[in-house]
């Protein structure tokens, strides 16, 4: 299931850079890259919180 969400999570990043790339005006694409970056951001939150649970313990 985290998977599919950081997989969404990148989807949503190309859909802004794609818009940021139509755009017209420089505020708008820099603010269009911002959301870009952070959908990444969040993505890669999602992936380091699923690794983490993954990983196995050690037992003394």
């Amino acid at each position: 299931m985290a998977e599919a969400r950081a997989d969404e999570y990148r989807r949503k990043a190309e859909e802004c850079r794609q818009e940021a790339a139509k755009s017209r005006y420089e505020t708008d694409k820099a603010a269009w890259l911002r959301m870009a970056e952070d959908w990444l951001r969040l993505g890669g939150s999602v992936d380091g919180a699923r690794d983490k649970a993954q990983k196995p313990t050690k037992s003394k």
